[in-house]
């Protein structure tokens, strides 16, 4: 039982829509649990379509609810539509695999005979996307043996047409991106020069603070000559800027600590 899964990007697309607001803002996301649809070829599995599934679960995950009529249903539908794609497994939101998902097999088992589970989550501060897929590998016993599956991301020529020009109409999300990871840089600049405008308030380095103000004051100079023109360029010039700020933190603190050791502070 040894196969490869293909995942068009389609499905991504309605797993992560109108929730990306949930993975990328709230630290306690609630677990969301889907079916995933295709068709087999040999050692390949195409994964073309999925939809979502009434679920709840309470905290200890001892008590929980999923929609077999909703499956049901869906499924005739969707029959009717594409004879080709049939149920091949279920998708979960989140980095672990819960205690339910033996019973989640159990169920998805009376559609396929191996169904594949994919866990997928998104990394809050990069937004980058991580996904695994598993399969039982005691299908015949009641145990629940994993095994991970190579999964790839594949897609048609209309697929990628599609995607082309939904990504050429969505500047706004990438310009928004690019906000928030600058957003977070000059945090950490302004963690900086808090941090070094609190040591050149005490009388002890004031005196001796002139080397290391106009380092400052050049720095904060090439602070403000940032422009929004080429995203990686300013990238480098933060990462330069962060640097230096605390290059010069490190010796206004050496000097203090060497100047409490001399008046035996």
């Amino acid at each position: 039982m040894c196969f490869e899964i293909i995942l068009h990007p389609v499905v991504l697309l309605e797993i992560i829509k109108k929730k990306n607001i949930e993975f990328f803002n709230q630290k306690n996301v609630k677990r969301k649990v889907g079916c995933l649809m295709g068709y087999k070829k040999k050692d390949k599995i195409s994964v073309t379509f999925s939809f979502s599934l009434p679920f709840e679960q309470e905290d200890f995950e001892n008590n929980w609810f999923i929609d077999y009529y909703f499956i049901e249903k869906m499924t005739e539908i969707h029959k009717k539509i594409n004879t080709k794609e049939s149920i091949l497994g279920w998708y979960s939101t989140g980095k672990k695999i819960h205690r339910n998902d033996t019973d989640i097999y159990q169920i998805f088992r009376g559609y396929t005979k191996y169904p594949i589970q994919l866990l997928l989550w998104i990394n809050p501060k990069s937004h980058v996307i991580f996904m695994c897929a598993f399969v039982n590998q005691n299908n015949v016993s009641e145990k629940y043996l994993l095994k991970n599956v190579s999964i790839t991301i594949g897609m048609l020529e209309s697929e990628k047409i599609g995607i082309f020009y939904t990504l050429k109409h969505s500047e706004s999300l990438g310009k928004l991106l690019h906000l928030n990871v600058l957003k977070n840089y000059i945090e950490l600049i302004q963690m900086c020069i808090r941090h070094i405008l609190k040591f050149l308030q005490c009388e002890i380095v004031k005196t001796r603070h002139d080397f290391s103000l106009k380092k400052f004051y050049s720095i904060f100079k090439k602070i403000l000559l940032i422009s929004n023109a080429n995203f990686l360029l300013e990238k480098k010039k933060i990462t330069w800027v962060i640097f230096s700020l605390v290059n010069i933190l490190n010796s206004v603190c050496k000097k203090l600590s060497v100047y409490k050791k001399f008046v035996g502070v």
